[in-house]
């Protein structure tokens, strides 16, 4: 069973529809909103509780309230502002079964193209933290590890994904909206980025993940250099013309 965890500053229209769905899954045990905004939030949902700081304490302190706040078996860490396609959460449970550290989002799942009906949710090692990543996490409560004080916004899925033990993979097949930053893209949190990027870097630059999977990455690692590389050069010739 999951405890669902969504920190929230009710900017976004898809949030009660996220929380009735969530609430209804049978695969969810407990739905801990961490409730940022000044507003309170309405509810009609037993499986639903909401935490109220009183101020924004912004997203990565509210994700580890809500990991102390719950009590089941597995986690999921969502954002907002997306939408719990059907079977996900059966898949990545039985991948768990299988063993995994963290399932993540992969940025397909924001695409503007459709998904077939029917499609299985696809699941592949990730060696790296992708992009969107951080807005749809699944995991044992066990692979859990409380992030930082000081990293208030940014950076608590690099935290997170450097320190598992397992294999983290990336999900796709699924569609959860559009990849919006509801929140971090807000006026007050400029300069946030920038800060945190050089806090990190600076506090946390260790990789054991990298590490451990070394030998195992190799190959995608290579792929990945080698688009980056094509994509570069064909950047630069449309530039030259």
């Amino acid at each position: 069973m999951y405890a669902a965890i969504v920190p929230t500053l009710q900017r976004t229209t898809l949030l009660h529809k996220l929380l009735d769905d969530l609430a209804a899954h049978e695969l969810v045990d407990e739905v801990l909103v961490v409730n940022n905004a000044p507003q309170p939030l309405e509810h009609g949902s037993v499986k639903i509780r909401v935490v109220a700081p009183g101020r924004n304490i912004y997203v990565n302190p509210a994700w580890n309230l809500g990991v102390s706040e719950t009590t089941s078996r597995r986690l999921g860490i969502i954002n907002d502002d997306v939408a719990l396609p059907a079977g996900l959460l059966e898949s990545a449970a039985e991948r768990l079964d299988k063993g995994a550290g963290i399932i993540g989002a992969h940025l397909s799942c924001f695409s503007r193209e459709g998904v077939d009906p029917g499609t299985p949710v696809r699941f592949r090692p990730a060696w790296w933290r992708t992009r969107a990543f951080g807005t749809f996490m699944l995991m044992d409560r066990a692979s859990w590890v409380p992030i930082p004080e000081d990293l208030q916004i940014y950076f608590g899925d690099d935290f997170l994904f450097r320190r598992q033990t397992m294999t983290n993979f990336t999900f796709s097949g699924v569609r959860l909206g559009r990849h919006t930053g509801t929140t971090a893209s807000s006026v007050e949190f400029r300069g946030f980025l920038e800060r945190e990027s050089a806090l990190f870097e600076a506090r946390y630059p260790e990789d054991p993940y990298t590490r451990r999977h070394r030998g195992r990455s190799l190959p995608a690692r290579w792929r990945r250099h080698a688009r980056r590389t094509v994509g570069a050069a064909v950047r630069r010739r449309r530039v030259a013309r």
